[in-house]
């Protein structure tokens, strides 16, 4: 579906798996992109296609790490949350090592997990850092490797959307499903609703399916 968007401010590859870069390689290819980030780790798996286009269509590349906070204006800014420079899982943990940021939005706030599990959920709830956000981007398509109740406690999201198409997985996990329903939080799945597309001024969100 076209948007007429033409240019994109921020595009963002959370770790190196394929089903979260390579979709986004012809976006770098076709459209006017401001800035790539990755995370700060020392590992290369998946990102040297992403950085050999950025580096032809000359588009700057940050390496991002906990604590850093990227503006996009003066009312909407980025926290990097995960992972730690320095600190992070051992290389062959991607999933863990994935970025973890929140975007503000004067009241509005988003929570985005790439593939994090318990572990990575785990030493977050335990620094201490503001999960909560209204809407959180479910981790690792909703397996049960991720989500648990104590980081769904701490984000506490009203909505919950759950990035996932047809697997051999069982993603999305039905206790996952059941924590979110316990917990009154409405869930937006990708393979039932297509393509979601938020909206905000800044108070309420409204979210629009695109599956008829």
């Amino acid at each position: 579906m076209d948007y007429g968007a033409a240019k994109i401010d921020l595009v963002v590859v959370t770790h190196g798996h394929d089903d979260h870069y390579k979709g986004l390689l012809p976006v770098l290819e076709n459209f006017k992109v401001e800035n790539l980030i990755i995370p700060d780790v020392d590992i290369n798996e998946g990102f040297s296609d992403a950085l050999e286009i950025a580096q032809k269509r000359k588009i700057p590349v940050e390496k991002c790490e906990k604590g850093d906070v990227i503006t996009l204006d003066k009312r909407t800014y980025i926290e990097v949350l995960h992972p730690k420079k320095g600190a992070y899982f051992n290389e062959s943990d991607v999933n863990n090592n994935s970025l973890v940021l929140k975007l503000n939005f004067k009241d509005v706030s988003i929570l985005f997990t790439g593939d994090i599990e318990k572990e990575a959920e785990r030493l977050l709830c335990e620094d201490g850092v503001d999960l909560s956000a209204d809407v959180l981007k479910v981790a690792h398509h909703g397996s049960l490797t991720s989500s648990t109740e104590e980081f769904l406690d701490s984000v506490n999201p009203d909505v919950a959307v759950i990035s996932v198409g047809k697997n051999n997985f069982g993603h999305p996990s039905k206790e996952v499903l059941e924590r979110m329903d316990i917990r009154d939080i409405y869930v937006l799945r990708t393979d039932m609703s297509g393509a979601l597309v938020l909206k905000t001024y800044g108070e309420k969100i409204r979210i629009r399916e695109t599956v008829p």
